[in-house]
């Protein structure tokens, strides 16, 4: 019998051997400018931001082998990414590290205390709307920007995983 080295389930097309596995990884800001319409929560008492207490993120994971990528997963600090939203963020990181697109995954971390940049999370809201267009462009901007410095920071890698109880 003829052992073959497992595969991934989520990649059938790529074979990763232990001793292949490369990371990289790049965090970068996308705190949005103060005054910008704000949404995540329903008894607010003001729509717009005043200030920023803390920055919002930008983590992007890229797994790959021996320096070239093969998967990328990015987290932003958002409430919500609609379908269309987090399509165009794929295609933008695909395009960049230059990958299938069903390789490149996005997720938001359902912050609170982020933008109302989309319907679901505060589209109803009047005030700082001007500000949500540039601002969506640049967070694009710096998402690929995250997946590209994440590409470039390629290493050898190890993986572990372990089982307890407590």
């Amino acid at each position: 019998m003829i052992r073959r080295p497992p595969r991934s389930t989520l990649f059938p097309y790529t074979t990763l051997f232990r001793s292949e596995l490369w990371a990289g990884a790049s965090s970068l800001d996308i705190t949005p400018p103060v005054g910008i319409a704000m949404g995540g929560w329903s008894n607010q008492v003001h729509e717009v931001s005043e200030s920023n207490h803390e920055s919002l993120r930008v983590e992007t994971l890229v797994i790959g082998g021996e320096g070239t990528p093969v998967t990328a997963i990015a987290v932003l600090d958002v409430c919500v990414l609609t379908d269309p939203e987090a399509g165009a963020l794929r295609a933008a990181i695909s395009g960049t590290l230059d990958l299938p697109l069903r390789a490149v995954r996005v997720s938001a971390t359902h912050s609170h205390s982020s933008p109302a940049t989309n319907e679901i999370s505060g589209m109803w809201i009047r005030d700082g709307r001007q500000k949500l267009g540039p601002y969506l462009q640049w967070m694009e901007d710096q998402v690929t920007a995250s997946a590209r410095l994440a590409g470039r920071a390629l290493r050898p890698a190890v993986s572990r995983h372990a089982r307890g109880e407590s």
